[in-house]
Protein backbone atom coordinates (compact mmCIF):
# COMPACT_ATOMS: atom_id res chain seq x y z
CA UNK A 1 0.00 0.00 0.00
CA UNK A 2 3.14 2.45 1.04
CA UNK A 3 4.37 1.77 -2.80
CA UNK A 4 0.98 3.16 -4.25
CA UNK A 5 -0.02 6.21 -2.24
CA UNK A 6 3.03 7.79 -4.92
CA UNK A 7 1.40 6.96 -7.28
CA UNK A 8 -1.98 7.75 -6.86
CA UNK A 9 -0.66 11.09 -5.66
CA UNK A 10 1.05 11.71 -8.81
CA UNK A 11 -1.96 10.20 -11.07
CA UNK A 12 -4.17 12.82 -9.44
CA UNK A 13 -1.82 15.94 -9.35
CA UNK A 14 -1.65 14.75 -13.28
CA UNK A 15 -5.20 15.08 -13.68
CA UNK A 16 -5.58 18.04 -11.99
CA UNK A 17 -2.73 19.81 -13.91
CA UNK A 18 -4.62 18.21 -17.20
CA UNK A 19 -7.76 20.00 -16.77
CA UNK A 20 -6.26 23.41 -15.65
CA UNK A 21 -4.85 23.47 -18.83
CA UNK A 22 -8.05 22.27 -20.44
CA UNK A 23 -9.44 25.67 -18.95
CA UNK A 24 -7.09 27.71 -21.03
CA UNK A 25 -7.90 26.88 -24.19
CA UNK A 26 -11.72 27.53 -25.68
CA UNK A 27 -12.81 27.00 -29.17
CA UNK A 28 -16.27 28.87 -29.94
CA UNK A 29 -18.17 29.70 -32.93
CA UNK A 30 -18.11 32.51 -35.32
CA UNK A 31 -21.07 34.42 -33.88
CA UNK A 32 -19.46 34.38 -30.04
CA UNK A 33 -15.75 34.66 -31.54
CA UNK A 34 -17.19 38.27 -33.21
CA UNK A 35 -18.23 39.16 -29.57
CA UNK A 36 -15.10 38.52 -28.28
CA UNK A 37 -13.10 40.72 -30.22
CA UNK A 38 -15.70 43.40 -29.56
CA UNK A 39 -15.61 43.00 -26.18
CA UNK A 40 -11.74 42.82 -25.37
CA UNK A 41 -10.14 46.58 -25.46
CA UNK A 42 -7.22 46.30 -27.76
CA UNK A 43 -7.60 42.62 -28.66
CA UNK A 44 -4.72 40.01 -29.10
CA UNK A 45 -6.12 38.42 -32.34
CA UNK A 46 -3.63 36.52 -34.31
CA UNK A 47 -3.87 34.91 -37.93
CA UNK A 48 -1.77 31.83 -37.68
CA UNK A 49 -2.50 31.57 -41.39
CA UNK A 50 0.03 31.36 -44.34
CA UNK A 51 1.30 35.28 -45.26
CA UNK A 52 -0.50 34.16 -48.59
CA UNK A 53 -3.85 33.49 -47.30
CA UNK A 54 -3.40 36.54 -44.61
CA UNK A 55 -3.01 38.49 -47.86
CA UNK A 56 -6.36 37.10 -49.41
CA UNK A 57 -8.79 37.55 -46.14
CA UNK A 58 -8.88 38.30 -42.57
CA UNK A 59 -10.21 39.81 -40.18
CA UNK A 60 -10.14 43.16 -39.50
CA UNK A 61 -7.82 43.91 -36.75
CA UNK A 62 -5.40 40.51 -36.78
CA UNK A 63 -1.78 40.41 -36.96
CA UNK A 64 0.03 37.42 -38.84
CA UNK A 65 2.20 35.02 -37.48
CA UNK A 66 2.57 31.74 -39.50
CA UNK A 67 2.67 29.12 -36.66
CA UNK A 68 4.62 26.90 -40.03
CA UNK A 69 7.38 29.32 -39.37
CA UNK A 70 7.48 28.28 -35.77
CA UNK A 71 10.66 29.61 -34.06
CA UNK A 72 9.54 33.27 -35.69
CA UNK A 73 6.14 32.03 -34.72
CA UNK A 74 7.30 31.76 -30.84
CA UNK A 75 9.86 34.82 -31.22
CA UNK A 76 6.55 36.89 -32.45
CA UNK A 77 4.23 35.87 -29.15
CA UNK A 78 6.94 36.11 -26.99
CA UNK A 79 5.94 39.87 -27.49
CA UNK A 80 2.27 39.08 -26.31
CA UNK A 81 0.58 40.21 -22.95
CA UNK A 82 0.05 36.26 -21.35
CA UNK A 83 -2.32 37.86 -18.99
CA UNK A 84 -4.62 38.86 -21.49
CA UNK A 85 -6.92 36.86 -23.68
CA UNK A 86 -5.06 35.84 -27.09
CA UNK A 87 -7.78 35.09 -30.27
CA UNK A 88 -6.26 32.29 -32.54
CA UNK A 89 -7.73 31.13 -36.18
CA UNK A 90 -6.51 29.82 -39.13
CA UNK A 91 -8.28 28.32 -42.14
CA UNK A 92 -10.11 25.31 -40.75
CA UNK A 93 -9.02 25.30 -37.26
CA UNK A 94 -5.74 22.34 -37.14
CA UNK A 95 -2.79 25.25 -37.04
CA UNK A 96 -4.88 27.50 -34.74
CA UNK A 97 -5.19 24.40 -32.48
CA UNK A 98 -1.40 23.58 -32.80
CA UNK A 99 -0.57 27.40 -31.94
CA UNK A 100 -3.51 27.46 -28.73
CA UNK A 101 -1.46 24.35 -27.92
CA UNK A 102 2.11 26.41 -28.16
CA UNK A 103 0.89 29.34 -26.14
CA UNK A 104 -0.77 27.10 -23.59
CA UNK A 105 2.98 25.76 -23.01
CA UNK A 106 4.26 29.39 -22.61
CA UNK A 107 2.33 30.15 -19.87
CA UNK A 108 -1.12 32.03 -21.67
CA UNK A 109 -3.72 32.18 -19.34
CA UNK A 110 -6.57 32.33 -21.91
CA UNK A 111 -6.82 31.38 -25.38
CA UNK A 112 -9.58 31.59 -27.68
CA UNK A 113 -9.53 29.59 -30.78
CA UNK A 114 -12.17 30.30 -33.85
CA UNK A 115 -14.52 26.93 -34.36
CA UNK A 116 -13.79 26.29 -38.28
CA UNK A 117 -11.67 28.92 -38.94
CA UNK A 118 -11.51 31.43 -41.33
CA UNK A 119 -14.05 29.50 -43.60
CA UNK A 120 -16.35 29.28 -41.01
CA UNK A 121 -16.00 32.95 -40.29
CA UNK A 122 -15.84 34.17 -44.16
CA UNK A 123 -19.33 32.16 -44.44
CA UNK A 124 -21.47 33.38 -41.84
Amino acid sequence: MRKLTPILILMLFGIYVQAQEADSIRVIPPAAFAKEIDSIPEPQLIDVRTAKEYREGHIQGAVHYDVLQEKRFLRQVRRLDRAKPVLLYCRSGKRSHHAAALLQRMGFSEIIELKGGYLAWSSQ
